[in-house]
């Protein structure tokens, strides 16, 4: 269920709002695995499955959430805001064999995720319409955000496991700069630029991994996984008239700093993944009077073969494999 308000003064001043009531339920069904030891587990991937087994509680939702903010616009090329926000996104199980076991040692259900979100920009348009110019500043603040988190022995039969968690707080804060040109008619220009600094502010026991000297420790202050410093987006577009239809070619250019990977949060060197720059490319041709559409498009024009994720191997793969790298 969801409500919003706007009001206006003079067509200057735009107040807008609105909320959100979620009521949500979730269930879980499993399939419980009697696995007594590694080699019946790993190396013959044979566990016996017991009888469905439902999980002993049920995940609910019942939460109202909220925005509200302020639009003003200087003269009608030039629109300035400001938005507040809340969030929230409902617990989940973990992917469990023993459901009963993993709930009696709190390791089946996460909590719900809450997030504040303030936002302020402005919104811009110069040259007689033919240049867009926006630019944002935000900062969110999470209460309980959900991570999955490791364990090296704590799968059955004592191998490793993967889980749902609560890290306590954590906040993401920024900006963002896009620009939209119209050169002529027909070209349309795009470029955009993200600055991101995530991190966590509290989570002490943050995750486990002995393979390599980790232990539970506090992590507040470690960067989120995935949460590259900049980002940068660019394309061009052109369109023209072509025996009674219409020919689009188009060009997109990526860029992604380096960042740690999933699942990194002691922020380990050997889990960073390095920079990336992709460029893609599509030519597309449509007639105005029919509708069929035929395109010829390619990824990665530049053959870039830069690692996108890295991983610390199980106990069990020889030393040199213990690196999980894949481009």
């Amino acid at each position: 269920i969801s409500l919003g308000l706007v009001g206006s003064e003079m067509c200057i001043r735009d107040r807008f709002g609105g909320m959100r009531y979620s009521d949500e339920t979730k269930k879980q069904k499993t399939h419980p695995d009697t696995c007594a030891n590694f080699f019946t587990c790993v190396i013959l991937g044979n566990p016996a499955l017991a009888a469905i087994t439902d999980a002993p509680v049920d995940i609910t939702l019942d939460e109202w959430t909220w925005t509200a903010g302020l639009r003003y616009h200087v003269h009608q090329d030039l629109m300035i805001y400001g938005s507040i926000g809340t969030g929230v996104k409902s617990g989940a199980f973990s992917s469990t064999s023993d459901p009963v076991g993993d709930y009696a040692s709190n390791n089946l259900v996460t909590d719900p995720e809450e997030v504040t979100s303030y936002e302020l920009g402005i919104k811009s348009s110069l040259l007689d319409n033919h240049v867009n110019l926006n630019f944002a500043l935000f900062y969110m603040d999470y209460e309980d955000l959900q991570v999955r988190i490791g364990c090296a022995q704590c799968g059955p039969g004592g191998i490793p496991d993967r889980s749902f968690s609560n890290a306590a707080k954590a906040t993401a804060k920024g900006f963002e700069v896009e620009i939209v040109a119209f050169p002529t008619e027909s070209l349309k220009l795009t470029a955009g630029i993200g600055s991101l600094d995530a991190t966590y502010d509290e989570w002490v026991g943050g995750v486990e991994d002995p393979r390599r000297g980790e232990e539970f420790f506090d992590v507040s202050g470690n960067a989120i996984a995935l949460s590259a410093d900049w980002s940068v987006n660019a394309s061009a577009q052109h369109t023209t008239e072509l025996m009674g239809g219409i020919l689009s070619s188009r060009l997109d250019l990526s860029y992604v700093d380096d960042r740690y990977s999933d699942g990194s949060f002691h922020n380990h060197p050997e889990d960073i993944v390095p920079s990336q720059t992709l460029l893609n490319g599509r030519v597309s041709y449509r007639p105005v009077e029919d509708s069929w559409g035929v395109s010829l498009w390619v990824k990665n024009l530049t053959d870039d073969d830069s690692k996108v994720y890295a991983a610390y191997g199980s106990t069990f793969l020889p030393a040199a494999s213990n690196r999980a790298q894949y481009q």
